[in-house]
C-alpha cells in the first residue's frame, strides 16, 4: 500500500499501536487532552504544526510521513546517461529535480566523486557559460541536500 493510501489519522493510529502506547499516554507525552488526541486519530480534528512536530519526534518519524508527503527518495529516477543535459537551460523544475536525484543516485551507487562526475558531464556535453553555471548550481544543491 502506498503512502497516499493512508490518512493522517491512519498513520497516527498505526504509529501509536506500533509503540504499544495508549491515547492517554500519547496525550500526556505531548501535552494535549486525551479527547483532542482521540479526535486526531478518528479524523475529526487535525493538530497544529507544533503538535505534528511533537508527534513526529515522539514516533521517530518525519512530519512528511505524518502528513502524507512524498519523500525526496521516491522522485522518478532516470539513469544519468539517459538524460540529455545539452539542453539544461530549458529544463523544467521537474526535469531539474529528476536530474538532481539522478546525480545523487549516480554518486551514491557508483561511489564516484561528485567533482569527477560534474567534470565528465561538462566534457561530454561540452558545456560552457550559462549551462556550466546551471550544472554547478545543481551539484551544489545536491551536495547541500545530502549534507543536511
Amino acid at each position: 500500500m502506498y503512502l497516499k493510501d493512508y490518512s493522517f489519522s491512519d498513520r497516527l493510529k498505526s504509529l501509536r499501536k506500533s509503540k504499544k502506547l495508549t491515547q492517554v499516554q500519547i496525550s500526556e507525552l505531548i501535552g494535549v487532552q486525551q479527547g483532542t488526541y482521540s479526535r486526531w486519530e478518528n479524523g475529526t480534528l487535525e493538530p497544529g504544526l507544533e503538535y505534528v512536530v511533537k508527534l513526529a519526534n515522539l514516533f521517530e518519524t518525519t512530519t512528511d510521513y505524518l502528513l502524507g508527503q512524498t519523500p525526496y527518495s521516491v522522485i522518478d529516477s532516470i539513469p544519468l546517461e539517459q538524460i540529455d543535459i545539452s539542453n539544461i537551460a530549458n529544463f523544467s523544475k521537474k526535469e531539474f529535480d529528476i536530474l538532481k536525484h539522478s546525480i545523487a543516485v549516480e554518486v551514491t551507487k557508483n561511489k564516484i566523486k561528485s567533482l569527477k562526475l560534474k567534470d565528465s558531464i561538462i566534457e561530454k556535453y561540452d558545456l560552457s557559460g550559462k549551462d556550466k553555471e546551471l550544472l554547478d548550481t545543481i551539484f551544489e544543491e545536491v551536495k547541500t541536500y545530502w549534507e543536511n
